[in-house]
Protein backbone atom coordinates (compact mmCIF):
# COMPACT_ATOMS: atom_id res chain seq x y z
CA UNK A 1 0.00 0.00 0.00
CA UNK A 2 2.53 2.57 0.90
CA UNK A 3 4.91 4.25 -1.05
CA UNK A 4 7.45 4.32 1.43
CA UNK A 5 11.23 3.99 0.10
CA UNK A 6 13.73 2.07 -1.76
CA UNK A 7 16.69 1.05 0.33
CA UNK A 8 17.85 3.64 2.81
CA UNK A 9 19.84 4.16 5.97
CA UNK A 10 17.64 6.98 7.20
CA UNK A 11 13.95 7.34 6.52
CA UNK A 12 12.24 10.71 6.35
CA UNK A 13 10.07 9.90 9.38
CA UNK A 14 11.06 11.09 12.85
CA UNK A 15 11.29 8.43 15.63
CA UNK A 16 12.48 4.93 14.91
CA UNK A 17 9.27 2.95 15.17
CA UNK A 18 7.98 0.29 12.86
CA UNK A 19 4.46 0.77 14.18
CA UNK A 20 4.48 4.35 12.95
CA UNK A 21 6.60 3.76 9.90
CA UNK A 22 9.47 5.82 11.29
CA UNK A 23 12.36 3.56 10.47
CA UNK A 24 15.65 5.29 11.04
CA UNK A 25 18.10 2.42 10.65
CA UNK A 26 18.39 -0.06 7.80
CA UNK A 27 20.53 -3.16 8.01
CA UNK A 28 23.05 -3.57 5.22
CA UNK A 29 24.28 -7.05 6.12
CA UNK A 30 21.81 -8.96 3.96
CA UNK A 31 22.93 -10.95 0.95
CA UNK A 32 22.27 -9.11 -2.30
CA UNK A 33 20.97 -10.99 -5.30
CA UNK A 34 21.33 -10.15 -8.96
CA UNK A 35 23.55 -7.03 -8.89
CA UNK A 36 26.67 -6.60 -10.97
CA UNK A 37 30.07 -6.49 -9.24
CA UNK A 38 31.45 -3.16 -8.07
CA UNK A 39 34.06 -3.25 -10.82
CA UNK A 40 31.26 -3.11 -13.38
CA UNK A 41 28.99 -0.60 -11.67
CA UNK A 42 31.10 1.74 -9.57
CA UNK A 43 28.96 0.80 -6.56
CA UNK A 44 30.66 -0.34 -3.38
CA UNK A 45 29.02 -3.75 -2.96
CA UNK A 46 29.38 -6.78 -5.24
CA UNK A 47 26.70 -9.44 -5.32
CA UNK A 48 25.68 -12.78 -6.70
CA UNK A 49 24.25 -12.78 -10.20
CA UNK A 50 21.85 -15.61 -9.48
CA UNK A 51 18.48 -14.22 -8.36
CA UNK A 52 16.61 -16.30 -5.82
CA UNK A 53 13.35 -14.33 -5.41
CA UNK A 54 10.36 -16.03 -6.95
CA UNK A 55 6.68 -15.30 -7.48
CA UNK A 56 3.91 -17.21 -5.77
CA UNK A 57 1.30 -18.07 -8.41
CA UNK A 58 1.12 -18.33 -12.17
CA UNK A 59 0.19 -15.42 -14.41
CA UNK A 60 -0.68 -17.47 -17.53
CA UNK A 61 0.60 -14.77 -19.82
CA UNK A 62 -1.32 -11.94 -18.13
CA UNK A 63 0.26 -8.53 -17.60
CA UNK A 64 2.38 -8.04 -14.50
CA UNK A 65 -0.27 -5.64 -13.19
CA UNK A 66 -2.74 -8.56 -13.07
CA UNK A 67 -0.62 -10.68 -10.75
CA UNK A 68 -1.61 -11.02 -7.09
CA UNK A 69 1.50 -9.41 -5.61
CA UNK A 70 0.19 -9.88 -2.06
CA UNK A 71 1.22 -13.54 -2.45
CA UNK A 72 4.68 -12.95 -3.92
CA UNK A 73 7.43 -15.17 -2.52
CA UNK A 74 10.65 -13.47 -1.41
CA UNK A 75 13.98 -14.87 -0.18
CA UNK A 76 14.29 -14.82 3.61
CA UNK A 77 17.98 -13.92 3.24
CA UNK A 78 16.96 -10.52 1.92
CA UNK A 79 15.83 -9.69 5.46
CA UNK A 80 18.74 -11.30 7.30
CA UNK A 81 21.79 -13.09 5.89
CA UNK A 82 21.34 -15.75 8.60
CA UNK A 83 17.88 -16.71 7.36
CA UNK A 84 17.22 -19.41 4.77
CA UNK A 85 14.30 -20.43 2.60
CA UNK A 86 11.51 -18.22 1.32
CA UNK A 87 9.01 -15.83 2.85
CA UNK A 88 5.49 -17.02 2.10
CA UNK A 89 3.33 -13.90 2.16
CA UNK A 90 -0.37 -13.75 2.93
CA UNK A 91 -2.10 -10.47 2.11
CA UNK A 92 1.31 -8.90 1.60
CA UNK A 93 2.64 -9.83 5.04
CA UNK A 94 4.83 -12.55 6.48
CA UNK A 95 7.50 -13.40 9.04
CA UNK A 96 11.14 -14.47 9.03
CA UNK A 97 12.69 -16.41 11.92
CA UNK A 98 16.46 -16.67 12.25
CA UNK A 99 16.39 -18.03 15.80
CA UNK A 100 14.24 -17.68 18.91
CA UNK A 101 15.53 -14.16 19.57
CA UNK A 102 15.67 -12.90 15.98
CA UNK A 103 12.40 -12.58 14.13
CA UNK A 104 11.24 -10.13 11.48
CA UNK A 105 7.83 -8.91 10.41
CA UNK A 106 7.69 -8.52 6.62
CA UNK A 107 5.35 -6.15 4.84
CA UNK A 108 5.12 -5.60 1.08
CA UNK A 109 4.21 -2.18 -0.24
CA UNK A 110 1.27 -2.45 -2.62
CA UNK A 111 0.78 -1.79 -5.42
CA UNK A 112 4.26 -2.37 -6.85
CA UNK A 113 5.81 0.06 -9.33
CA UNK A 114 5.45 -1.07 -12.95
CA UNK A 115 7.28 -0.06 -16.10
CA UNK A 116 9.91 -1.11 -18.61
CA UNK A 117 13.38 -2.34 -17.73
CA UNK A 118 15.83 -2.89 -20.55
CA UNK A 119 13.07 -3.22 -23.12
CA UNK A 120 10.77 -5.59 -21.23
CA UNK A 121 7.90 -5.22 -18.74
CA UNK A 122 9.09 -5.13 -15.13
CA UNK A 123 7.83 -4.66 -11.58
CA UNK A 124 9.60 -3.29 -8.51
CA UNK A 125 8.27 -4.67 -5.21
CA UNK A 126 9.35 -2.69 -2.15
CA UNK A 127 9.11 -4.26 1.28
CA UNK A 128 10.26 -3.90 4.86
CA UNK A 129 11.74 -6.46 7.26
CA UNK A 130 11.36 -5.07 10.78
CA UNK A 131 13.06 -6.79 13.70
CA UNK A 132 10.36 -7.57 16.26
CA UNK A 133 10.89 -5.98 19.64
CA UNK A 134 13.19 -3.29 18.23
CA UNK A 135 12.67 0.39 17.63
CA UNK A 136 12.18 -0.03 13.91
CA UNK A 137 15.51 -1.66 13.06
CA UNK A 138 15.31 -3.60 9.85
CA UNK A 139 16.14 -4.06 6.20
CA UNK A 140 14.30 -2.37 3.36
CA UNK A 141 15.01 -4.30 0.14
CA UNK A 142 13.37 -4.14 -3.25
CA UNK A 143 12.68 -7.17 -5.42
CA UNK A 144 12.70 -6.64 -9.17
CA UNK A 145 10.74 -8.94 -11.50
CA UNK A 146 10.45 -9.13 -15.26
CA UNK A 147 7.67 -10.70 -17.31
CA UNK A 148 8.02 -14.46 -17.74
CA UNK A 149 6.18 -16.96 -19.91
CA UNK A 150 3.97 -18.24 -17.10
CA UNK A 151 4.70 -16.01 -14.09
CA UNK A 152 6.87 -13.04 -13.05
CA UNK A 153 10.54 -13.97 -13.25
CA UNK A 154 12.94 -12.70 -10.54
CA UNK A 155 15.57 -10.26 -11.76
CA UNK A 156 17.23 -9.66 -8.39
CA UNK A 157 17.12 -8.11 -4.95
CA UNK A 158 18.54 -4.63 -4.31
CA UNK A 159 19.93 -3.86 -0.86
CA UNK A 160 21.33 -0.73 0.72
CA UNK A 161 24.91 -1.63 -0.16
CA UNK A 162 24.08 -1.95 -3.87
CA UNK A 163 22.88 1.61 -4.25
CA UNK A 164 24.99 4.70 -4.63
CA UNK A 165 25.87 6.92 -1.69
CA UNK A 166 26.89 10.55 -1.61
CA UNK A 167 30.46 11.67 -0.96
CA UNK A 168 29.56 11.95 2.73
CA UNK A 169 28.43 8.29 2.80
CA UNK A 170 24.70 9.02 3.06
CA UNK A 171 22.23 6.85 1.14
CA UNK A 172 19.05 8.06 -0.49
CA UNK A 173 15.66 7.51 1.06
CA UNK A 174 13.21 5.97 -1.38
CA UNK A 175 10.58 8.67 -1.55
CA UNK A 176 9.79 7.87 -5.18
CA UNK A 177 10.46 4.94 -7.50
CA UNK A 178 9.67 4.79 -11.18
CA UNK A 179 10.77 3.24 -14.46
CA UNK A 180 12.17 5.93 -16.76
CA UNK A 181 13.69 5.35 -20.21
CA UNK A 182 14.16 1.63 -19.55
CA UNK A 183 15.84 2.07 -16.17
CA UNK A 184 14.69 1.95 -12.56
CA UNK A 185 15.02 5.40 -10.98
CA UNK A 186 15.08 6.07 -7.22
CA UNK A 187 14.50 9.58 -5.92
CA UNK A 188 14.65 10.78 -2.34
CA UNK A 189 16.47 12.76 0.30
CA UNK A 190 19.88 12.30 1.89
CA UNK A 191 21.64 13.70 4.94
CA UNK A 192 23.85 16.68 4.24
CA UNK A 193 26.74 17.63 6.50
CA UNK A 194 24.70 19.74 8.93
CA UNK A 195 21.44 17.77 8.95
CA UNK A 196 20.15 16.18 12.17
CA UNK A 197 19.62 12.43 11.78
CA UNK A 198 15.86 12.84 11.67
CA UNK A 199 15.65 15.30 8.87
CA UNK A 200 17.63 14.88 5.62
CA UNK A 201 17.47 17.98 3.42
CA UNK A 202 19.51 16.97 0.37
CA UNK A 203 17.51 15.91 -2.68
CA UNK A 204 18.81 13.55 -5.33
CA UNK A 205 18.30 10.44 -7.40
CA UNK A 206 20.09 7.44 -8.81
CA UNK A 207 19.29 4.75 -11.38
CA UNK A 208 19.58 0.99 -11.93
CA UNK A 209 19.93 -0.48 -15.43
CA UNK A 210 19.24 -3.97 -16.78
CA UNK A 211 22.36 -5.11 -18.62
CA UNK A 212 22.99 -8.66 -19.81
CA UNK A 213 20.27 -10.05 -17.56
CA UNK A 214 21.64 -8.31 -14.45
CA UNK A 215 20.73 -5.29 -12.36
CA UNK A 216 23.47 -2.69 -12.65
CA UNK A 217 23.31 0.29 -10.23
CA UNK A 218 24.82 3.50 -11.59
CA UNK A 219 26.87 4.18 -8.46
CA UNK A 220 26.13 7.91 -8.74
CA UNK A 221 23.73 10.16 -6.83
CA UNK A 222 22.64 13.14 -8.90
CA UNK A 223 21.52 16.19 -6.93
CA UNK A 224 18.19 17.76 -7.76
CA UNK A 225 14.78 16.46 -8.77
CA UNK A 226 14.64 13.12 -10.56
CA UNK A 227 12.71 12.54 -13.81
CA UNK A 228 10.21 10.35 -11.96
CA UNK A 229 6.52 10.07 -12.79
CA UNK A 230 4.49 9.08 -9.71
CA UNK A 231 2.77 6.75 -9.43
CA UNK A 232 1.36 4.42 -12.11
CA UNK A 233 -2.10 5.07 -13.47
CA UNK A 234 -4.92 4.77 -10.90
CA UNK A 235 -7.22 1.76 -11.02
CA UNK A 236 -10.70 1.24 -9.67
CA UNK A 237 -9.25 0.32 -6.27
CA UNK A 238 -6.22 2.58 -6.09
CA UNK A 239 -5.99 6.32 -6.66
CA UNK A 240 -3.16 8.73 -6.10
CA UNK A 241 -2.28 12.36 -5.65
CA UNK A 242 1.12 13.95 -5.14
CA UNK A 243 2.79 11.84 -2.49
CA UNK A 244 -0.38 10.09 -1.29
CA UNK A 245 -1.73 6.69 -2.28
CA UNK A 246 -5.34 5.85 -1.40
CA UNK A 247 -6.43 2.23 -1.27
CA UNK A 248 -9.92 1.61 0.05
CA UNK A 249 -10.29 3.37 3.41
CA UNK A 250 -6.56 4.03 3.79
CA UNK A 251 -4.32 6.92 2.71
CA UNK A 252 -0.56 6.27 2.82
CA UNK A 253 1.64 9.36 2.63
CA UNK A 254 4.90 8.69 0.81
CA UNK A 255 7.10 10.28 1.83
CA UNK A 256 5.50 10.78 5.25
CA UNK A 257 4.21 14.33 5.67
CA UNK A 258 6.22 16.39 8.17
CA UNK A 259 4.30 19.26 9.73
CA UNK A 260 6.38 22.06 11.20
CA UNK A 261 4.61 25.05 9.66
CA UNK A 262 0.90 25.58 9.02
CA UNK A 263 1.53 25.52 5.26
CA UNK A 264 2.75 21.93 5.62
CA UNK A 265 -0.85 20.86 6.27
CA UNK A 266 -1.51 21.32 2.55
CA UNK A 267 0.51 18.13 1.96
CA UNK A 268 -2.12 16.06 3.80
CA UNK A 269 -4.03 15.17 0.65
CA UNK A 270 -7.42 13.68 1.39
CA UNK A 271 -7.31 14.47 5.12
CA UNK A 272 -10.47 16.00 6.61
CA UNK A 273 -10.33 19.50 8.05
CA UNK A 274 -10.79 18.33 11.64
CA UNK A 275 -7.75 16.04 11.38
CA UNK A 276 -5.62 18.84 9.93
CA UNK A 277 -6.72 21.14 12.77
CA UNK A 278 -5.86 18.41 15.28
CA UNK A 279 -2.36 17.89 13.86
CA UNK A 280 -1.66 21.62 13.81
CA UNK A 281 -2.84 22.01 17.40
CA UNK A 282 -0.64 19.09 18.43
CA UNK A 283 2.37 20.61 16.68
CA UNK A 284 1.86 23.96 18.41
CA UNK A 285 1.46 22.43 21.86
CA UNK A 286 4.37 19.97 21.63
CA UNK A 287 7.39 22.25 21.23
CA UNK A 288 9.65 23.89 23.81
CA UNK A 289 12.46 26.42 23.93
CA UNK A 290 15.01 23.82 22.83
CA UNK A 291 12.72 21.68 20.64
CA UNK A 292 10.94 22.78 17.50
CA UNK A 293 8.23 20.14 17.25
CA UNK A 294 7.75 18.22 14.00
CA UNK A 295 4.68 16.04 13.59
CA UNK A 296 4.96 13.24 11.02
CA UNK A 297 1.84 11.71 9.47
CA UNK A 298 2.26 8.31 7.81
CA UNK A 299 -1.16 6.75 7.43
CA UNK A 300 -4.75 7.93 7.75
CA UNK A 301 -7.91 5.83 7.62
CA UNK A 302 -11.34 7.21 6.81
CA UNK A 303 -12.56 5.00 9.67
CA UNK A 304 -10.99 7.49 12.08
CA UNK A 305 -7.48 6.20 12.80
CA UNK A 306 -4.02 7.54 11.97
CA UNK A 307 -0.34 6.88 12.69
CA UNK A 308 2.73 9.06 12.67
CA UNK A 309 5.37 10.44 14.97
CA UNK A 310 6.54 13.34 17.09
CA UNK A 311 10.11 14.61 17.13
CA UNK A 312 12.33 17.65 17.37
CA UNK A 313 13.84 19.38 14.37
CA UNK A 314 17.05 19.86 16.39
CA UNK A 315 17.69 16.16 16.99
CA UNK A 316 16.95 12.71 15.63
CA UNK A 317 15.08 11.25 18.60
CA UNK A 318 11.34 10.90 18.55
CA UNK A 319 8.27 8.86 19.35
CA UNK A 320 5.72 6.99 17.31
CA UNK A 321 2.15 8.16 17.72
CA UNK A 322 -1.29 6.66 17.20
CA UNK A 323 -4.38 8.84 16.90
CA UNK A 324 -8.09 8.11 16.71
CA UNK A 325 -11.39 9.91 16.22
CA UNK A 326 -13.45 9.62 19.41
CA UNK A 327 -16.98 10.56 18.41
CA UNK A 328 -15.95 13.52 16.30
CA UNK A 329 -12.91 14.60 18.33
CA UNK A 330 -9.41 13.46 17.38
CA UNK A 331 -7.32 12.26 20.32
CA UNK A 332 -3.89 10.79 21.01
CA UNK A 333 -4.21 7.06 21.65
CA UNK A 334 -0.53 6.50 22.46
CA UNK A 335 2.97 7.96 22.24
CA UNK A 336 5.28 4.99 21.83
CA UNK A 337 8.88 3.87 21.82
CA UNK A 338 7.97 0.32 20.82
CA UNK A 339 5.00 -1.73 19.73
CA UNK A 340 1.65 -0.97 21.35
CA UNK A 341 -0.08 -3.44 23.62
CA UNK A 342 -2.86 -5.52 22.13
CA UNK A 343 -5.24 -4.33 24.83
CA UNK A 344 -4.63 -0.70 23.89
CA UNK A 345 -5.36 -1.29 20.21
CA UNK A 346 -8.40 -3.41 20.94
CA UNK A 347 -9.81 -0.78 23.29
CA UNK A 348 -10.63 1.48 20.33
CA UNK A 349 -10.78 -1.21 17.60
CA UNK A 350 -7.73 0.39 15.98
CA UNK A 351 -7.44 -0.42 12.25
CA UNK A 352 -4.56 -2.83 11.60
CA UNK A 353 -3.73 -1.38 8.17
CA UNK A 354 -2.83 1.94 9.80
CA UNK A 355 0.06 0.18 11.58
CA UNK A 356 3.26 -0.18 9.57
CA UNK A 357 3.78 -3.56 11.21
CA UNK A 358 0.50 -5.02 12.53
CA UNK A 359 1.82 -6.62 15.70
CA UNK A 360 1.33 -5.92 19.40
CA UNK A 361 2.39 -7.09 22.87
CA UNK A 362 0.10 -9.29 24.93
CA UNK A 363 -0.10 -9.39 28.72
CA UNK A 364 2.93 -11.70 28.83
CA UNK A 365 5.01 -9.28 26.74
CA UNK A 366 4.90 -11.65 23.76
CA UNK A 367 4.61 -10.29 20.21
CA UNK A 368 1.39 -11.29 18.48
CA UNK A 369 -0.07 -10.44 15.06
CA UNK A 370 -2.82 -7.83 15.22
CA UNK A 371 -5.72 -8.01 12.79
CA UNK A 372 -7.88 -5.25 14.23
Amino acid sequence: MSRRPFVSVVNTGLGALAVAGLMLVALSSCTTVGSAPASETGASAGASADASASAGATVSGAALESYDWSTVTLPASSCDSGASGDIALVDGKGTVSVDAQTQYAVSVELPPDFGELGGQPAAAVRYSCVLLGSNGVGAFPIAVFVHGDSRPEPAGILQNADLATTSSGSSLTHDAVSFVDGQLVIAGKYLTENDPRCCPSGQGWTSVAWVGGRLVPSGVVTSGTAPVTLPSAPSSTTSSTAGAVTTGDLIVYSPPVQVQREADLDQLDGAPADFRDFIWGLEQSSGSSDCTAVITVNRLSSKGYASGGLGCAQQGSGSGMLWYDDGGTWKVLAELQNQPTCALLESVHFASDVLETPTCYDADNQTLPYSG
